[in-house]
């Protein structure tokens, strides 16, 4: 519709000269802007984030693996000095289904469907947490 009044105006462009003016966007970028043409390239844009997120931690495959990326990756939502939108993108850059999978790694306890991102993040938190005072008891302890 937007395409025909677009190619209307401008070729009988002495009618309607005050409407001229007020059309600023192309056909072409209104479609773009409205993602009529781009639905095929959303959802392939969408899948190829999903992998790039998860090539992060597909190789994460034992205890010792996911101790080091939880500590130098995901450990910094806890600092209480990063902003708060840090925070959320730092959390958000892995998917809940990997999540998951690095939960497994460390429980075979299942996981209930409504468990969120920041649940097994916490959870991760509090496995790590003891792990690490568990070390320091047993070390002072011989």
């Amino acid at each position: 519709m937007y395409n025909a009044l677009y190619t209307s105006i401008k070729h009988d462009g002495i009618l309607f000269e005050k409407l001229t003016g007020k059309l600023k966007y192309t056909p072409d970028q209104v479609r773009q802007a409205l993602e009529l043409d781009n639905d095929e390239h959303a959802i392939q844009n969408k899948s190829e984030q999903k992998v790039k997120r998860e090539e992060r931690t597909q190789n994460i495959k034992d205890i010792d693996m996911l101790r080091m990326f939880y500590y130098n990756e995901l450990k910094v939502i806890f600092d209480n000095s990063l902003e708060e939108e840090k925070r959320i993108k730092v959390l958000n850059s892995i998917s809940l289904d990997e999540y998951k999978r690095l939960y497994s790694i460390i429980s075979n306890v299942p996981i209930t469907k409504s468990t969120s991102r920041k649940d097994i993040l916490d959870s991760l938190r509090y496995y790590y947490d003891d792990e690490a005072r568990t070390a320091s008891l047993v070390k002072n302890k011989y």
